[in-house]
Parts: structure tokens; C-alpha cells; sequence
């Protein structure tokens, strides 16, 4: 039986220093379990999109302008079978779910209501998937 790691993908909202933050923490807590790639949103490209099991993403607002190519690109891709994750600044009241959420419909990636406030807690998701 193969004990093949997952491949997980963290992309955060450029700018944000506390959502770079927790995604660097993510991938610390997560790294021994996962092959762990964190990109923020201007930079992640979409082979690492397609090659990727699962995701988190870390939105402060789901309109910022560094989401509008990730918002084209998943109107055109499939990524179903695959796990997400989204969150968020902590404690501050954001603009992310809904309309991100939103956008991540056509791909049928099945999200998780989960709250994600540390890498510990992005550790327990990934083991449950």
C-alpha cells in the first residue's frame, strides 16, 4: 500500500501580512504530513492549480483585485473530488465566504465549513480528507 503524501496548495490574498502569516504556519504544521506549495494569489500558476489534491485560501475580501485571474480560471476548470479549505483574517470581519464561495462552484471542489485559524487546525482538516 503506498503512503503517498498529499499535495496541498496554500493561496493567500497578496498584501495581507496576516493571511501570508497563517499560510506560512499552515505550511510548517502541515509539512511533514503533505507536499505544501504556499504562493500568494499574483503568483500561483494554474499547473500548480491542476497538480494540487487540496486547497486553502486565505481571502480578506473576495474583491480584491489579485483574485480577478483565479476567478477566470476556475470558471474553466474541474477540480472535482478534491478538498478546499478558505481563511480568513481572525477576529476582523471580512467580505471573503460568499462570493468566493461562489466562484468555487463551477470547479465542484467540495469545501469545508471548518474554521481555519491556525496551522493546527488546517492539520486536522487535511487528515480528515
Amino acid at each position: 500500500m503506498s503512503l503517498q503524501k498529499k499535495k496541498l496548495l496554500v493561496v493567500y490574498e497578496d498584501a495581507v501580512g496576516e493571511l501570508e502569516s497563517l499560510a506560512k504556519d499552515i505550511k510548517k504544521s502541515v509539512g511533514a504530513s503533505a507536499i505544501v506549495k504556499v504562493r500568494c494569489a499574483a503568483d500561483v500558476s494554474i499547473p500548480e492549480i491542476l497538480t494540487a489534491e487540496a486547497y486553502i485560501f486565505g481571502v480578506a475580501d473576495s474583491n480584491a483585485f489579485v483574485w480577478t485571474e483565479l476567478r477566470r480560471v476556475f470558471e474553466g476548470i474541474n477540480l472535482a473530488g478534491r478538498n478546499g479549505l478558505i481563511y480568513s483574517v481572525p477576529g476582523v470581519k471580512h467580505k471573503a465566504p460568499d462570493p468566493f464561495l461562489s466562484w468555487l462552484q463551477p470547479t465542484e471542489l467540495s469545501v469545508s465549513a471548518l474554521p481555519c485559524t491556525s496551522g493546527s487546525d488546517a492539520l486536522a482538516w487535511l487528515r480528515s480528507i
